[in-house]
């Protein structure tokens, strides 16, 4: 097991939903800080951003085909 997930790191896919599993606290903050923004953001922005991820997941799936093993 731990050897298919020793080349985890080289995963674009693992990095991007890292990155914006990381970022969804700033949605948050940003949402209280600057409520300019709630003209702008959509009233469901979690719902919108799962979507996206979703989304991204489906088009990353499509260029990364090698496993993590042999990365």
């Amino acid at each position: 097991m731990l050897d298919k997930l020793r080349n985890a790191w080289r995963s674009r896919t693992i990095w991007i939903n890292a990155t914006l599993l990381g970022l969804l606290p700033l949605f948050d903050m940003i949402n209280s800080a600057l409520p300019q923004l709630h003209e702008f953001l959509p009233e469901n922005m979690y719902k919108t951003v799962g979507v996206a991820t979703v989304l991204v997941n489906i088009l990353l799936r499509f260029f990364t085909s090698t496993s993590l093993e042999n990365k």
